[in-house]
């Protein structure tokens, strides 16, 4: 049985050394992690930067307009990950509780950017810069969210 488990190890270290994609090894659990958040928030985060750039040179609307609906849009997008992110788990005994209390926390997140999108001045906002940076701020914490649960879960 020694020799099995001297050539599973080798077979095994080989099959690693083959399944790498520009020096990222699938065979560490780290970065797999690193891989499943650059897929899971990475790209759509870097998919709205694109798109946001494009709205601020080719649209007529100032920069503070154009950040706060890249605030709403970050807040949107994070309700999408989370939501898939469960989708893909396998239901144990709280996972249904804890998918409902983050989902929640994420849909509070995005009420919290709309009421200040909407109402600013009622708020006591008066300046664009600090509304549009106020909802951009609430959409960069809900990106964190699920960035913190694919670290915490790591990467499962």
């Amino acid at each position: 049985m020694v020799n099995g488990t001297i050539l599973r190890r080798e077979a095994w270290r080989v099959g690693r050394a083959k399944s790498s994609v520009i020096g990222y090894s699938f065979g560490n659990w780290k970065h797999r992690m690193g891989l499943y958040i650059l897929s899971a928030v990475g790209l759509p985060f870097m998919a709205l930067v694109f798109f946001t750039i494009l709205e601020a040179a080719f649209s007529t609307a100032g920069v503070w307009t154009v950040l706060s609906a890249a605030g709403l849009d970050l807040c949107r997008i994070s309700i999408g990950i989370v939501g898939a992110m469960f989708l893909d788990v396998q239901i144990r005994a709280a996972a249904g509780t804890v998918a409902a209390g983050v989902l929640l926390l994420e849909l509070i997140l995005a009420a919290g950017a709309m009421l200040v999108s909407k109402r600013a001045t009622d708020l006591g906002i008066v300046r664009q810069s600090v509304r549009a940076f106020g909802i951009l701020a609430l959409g960069i914490i809900s990106m964190v969210i699920p960035s913190v649960l694919i670290v915490m879960n790591g990467g499962r």
